[in-house]
């Protein structure tokens, strides 16, 4: 059962002229007066059957009597039993001539959580005769989620005075007779949410006087103030009314009554009405009468508990406007009055859903009040409509609204009640029986998807695991956990990547080969041992930059990358003087690396396609003979190289394509290769002759800076006019080595 809060911010005294006598009362401030027929329980929270006050339990009750009073809810937990009997019995009527019953009722802090199986029922008993009815209490004949109603005709199906969370009084009249007068309370309420409360049972003599009260009290307008009473007043005049805010005392110029005479309007106030956190009095001191409220309309931020000390209390009657964002057709309307943090919020009611539609601007009076953490307005009243608006969702970071996030979190907590739009989210699951869908963005926080607004998907919104996409919702927080809540289809984008990120086949890539480990340790001799390609497909005009790549160590790789074996390192677009930058040192995981990447070192303009190389050097005293490097990345669902990825930034985790194999042969001599090439003289003045044949030569000074290159066939000369320590590089498709050469 969805428990639905709604409250009426009413208090209705009876007053007696000098014509009744009190006969009897048990108003619970002291123990005693009555009996129950089992022990009376309290959990302190929502199970109870007892005499109480608002501290000993969860739920809150307006305007007891004084402290204490008699309240039900899920009375067989706890150790209860449903149904549960209050006795009041032995009171002394022999001296009355018109007895009469008041009782102060109250259901419930939850008022629309009433079944068809609940139910309250006074009955009473004379002289010990069999018990009549008296005053019974039932839902309204729905199977579920009912408010609680007075039974007029005591046919189970409640069609009376709808009761609320603030006492209210009712009265019954006795027949007379007799000289004793039993009274029995039967309650059945069997499940949170489903509570009573009553106080102050009062057997009296006579006919009571009703003196009119203010009931309800609400900003209608920007100056104009609703109030209504429980009696007709008797000549209505607007000098008789005073506001007081906390700082200023406010008259009013104009009165409109109705024509009972038991509500009225007051407008043209004296001076300005503040919209505040400061709750305000008005007074009426025809009736001798105040009422505490919040004047003014407010904004929805203060309602929001992020934004202490500027929220409101639980429990007063408030104004708001905003525009409906949702609507779940059933008791939940959400609205909002910008895109800005804290400006959403919850209106729960059994009705106001068909009052009002998405896109509506309204104006609706009601309470604040809140439920397992989350705010909504309760009791609202619609004061007016105008339709034809469009809302506007906020872009929020997933990592605002990730599911680790507890009730009140300072980043979560002022987008509770918003429309939002959460960007590049993977679906990963769904859990079907709870209808929510479970999703991660490229940083790796896990967002929830609920149906609180699409109940079951009904509209036929569905995500498919694996895809990425943009996703609107409002957003609750129940069990623990904010939810983003999408209304229907339309607020699943699913996201075109505008890039592909190929790793090229092996034979392109770096061809298995065997290097060898004789050359000494410098970025010289650094070997190119893998790359793949990244291609930005132009669609959108935006470049895309790398941020982060995953490197996985393929099944026959035996160098170790957490020892001093891999002596440097570095990748780039085939440019090594303008390598990618990093944000950090790489993480390892078991079997792989992740590389942190600074954007804007590695950019792939729209349109264009580029290489990332890896290139490695050893330290070729710590490898063992003929070790293995073999690196790769992996598949995923898509066959991208990325999983998170949008033509602005990408993240590189994947792909099919395994990488080339390299043996590092320490066994290989410079000698034996060298009998195929021949350097003379070596030291020179400059000038050296070099006899070799299919080789690829590359020429670098001591700063490791590439002078020269070129390809040998037979005996070429090159000149290297400055002195100093120069660096043969020989490469052919078995594998490279490198030559100190001397210039003096």
């Amino acid at each position: 059962m969805k428990k639905l809060l709604l409250l009426l911010t009413v208090t209705l005294f009876t007053f007696f002229s000098a014509k009744a006598q009190i006969l009897w009362e048990c108003n619970f401030e002291t123990a005693g007066g009555y009996t129950t027929a089992h022990p009376e329980h309290n959990d302190g929270a929502y199970d109870y059957f007892a005499r109480l006050t608002n501290n000993d339990i969860s739920a809150t009750y307006n305007s007891p009597e004084q402290s204490y009073f008699f309240a039900c809810q899920d009375i067989d937990a706890d150790g209860g039993v449903n149904p549960d009997t209050v006795f009041f019995t032995g009171i002394d009527i022999s001296s009355a001539t018109q007895p009469n019953l008041t009782i102060s009722f109250l259901a419930s802090e939850f008022a629309s959580g009433w079944d068809d199986v609940d139910f309250v029922h006074f009955l009473y008993s004379v002289d010990g005769s069999s018990y009549q009815n008296l005053i019974w209490f039932e839902n309204d004949g729905s199977q579920y989620n009912s408010a609680a109603f007075e039974d007029t005709d005591f046919d189970g199906t409640g069609d009376g005075t709808q009761l609320t969370n603030t006492f209210a009084e009712f009265s019954k009249q006795i027949p007379s007779g007799g000289s004793s007068l039993d009274i029995m309370v039967v309650v059945s309420l069997n499940s949170g949410s489903e509570d009573f409360a009553f106080d102050d049972v009062l057997v009296y003599d006579g006919t009571p006087v009703v003196i009119p009260e203010i009931t309800n009290i609400a900003q209608i307008g920007t100056s104009e103030i609703g109030i209504t009473y429980n009696a007709s007043l008797s000549a209505p005049d607007v000098s008789n009314y005073l506001l007081v805010d906390g700082i200023n005392s406010i008259t009013f110029g104009s009165l409109i009554a109705n024509s009972g005479n038991d509500t009225i309007v007051l407008s043209n106030p004296s001076q300005t009405i503040s919209q505040d956190v400061i709750l305000d009095t008005l007074v009426d001191a025809a009736v001798n009468d105040t009422a505490v409220f919040y004047a003014g309309i407010l904004p929805v931020s203060y309602t929001n508990t992020a934004n202490n000390p500027d929220t409101v209390m639980q429990g007063y009657n408030l104004t708001l406007s905003g525009v409906v964002t949702a609507n779940d057709n059933y008791n939940q309307v959400w609205i909002q009055d910008s895109d800005n943090p804290m400006s959403g919020v919850l209106i729960y009611s059994s009705s106001f859903d068909s009052e009002v539609s998405v896109g509506d601007s309204i104006v609706i009076a009601g309470q604040k009040s809140i439920y397992n953490g989350l705010t909504e307005i309760v009791n609202p009243i619609l004061i007016s409509s105008v339709s034809g608006h469009t809302p506007v969702a906020a872009n929020v970071d997933a990592a605002d609204l990730s599911y680790d996030k507890t009730q009140d979190d300072p980043a979560a907590e002022p987008w509770e009640g918003q429309l939002v739009t959460v960007n590049e989210i993977i679906i990963d699951s769904l859990n079907s029986s709870n209808y929510e869908y479970y999703g991660h963005d490229c940083d790796g926080n896990i967002i929830c998807f609920d149906d609180d607004v699409d109940y079951h998907y009904g509209s036929g919104f569905s995500l498919t695991t694996g895809n990425m996409y943009s996703i609107t919702g409002v957003v609750t927080f129940s069990y623990g956990h904010y939810r983003i809540n999408p209304r229907g289809t339309t607020d699943a984008i699913e996201t075109s990547i505008d890039l592909t990120s190929v790793v090229e086949e092996p034979d392109n890539q770096v061809p298995n080969q065997t290097i060898d480990a004789t050359v000494p340790v410098d970025s010289l001799h650094a070997i190119e041992v893998f790359k793949f390609k990244i291609v930005d497909e132009g669609s959108d005009g935006l470049p895309t930059k790398l941020s982060q790549f995953d490197l996985y160590l393929g099944p026959e790789n035996t160098v170790s990358f957490e020892n001093d074996e891999i002596a440097g390192g570095w990748f780039d677009f085939g440019d090594a003087n303008n390598p990618i930058q990093f944000t950090g040192d790489p993480d390892f995981d078991t079997d792989h690396f992740t590389f942190y990447v600074n954007p804007e070192s590695a950019v792939i303009d729209n349109g264009t396609e580029k290489e990332v190389i890896l290139h490695l050097w050893f330290d070729y005293d710590l490898l063992e003979d003929d070790a293995v490097l073999q690196v790769a990345l992996k598949s995923d669902s898509h066959g991208f190289v990325s999983e998170c990825a949008t033509s602005q930034f990408m993240s590189v985790f994947a792909s099919d394509i395994d990488g080339g194999e390299i043996t590092l042969d320490k066994n290989v001599s410079i000698e034996t290769i060298d009998d195929n090439v021949k350097i003379y003289p070596n030291p020179s003045n400059g000038v050296f002759n070099i006899t070799a044949d299919g080789y690829n030569l590359e020429v670098f000074d001591i700063t490791g800076r590439k002078i020269t290159t070129r390809t040998l066939n037979g005996t070429a000369s090159i000149k290297l006019p400055v002195s100093g320590v120069y660096f043969l590089k020989f490469s052919d498709n078995k594998g490279s080595f490198t030559q100190k050469v001397i210039v003096k």
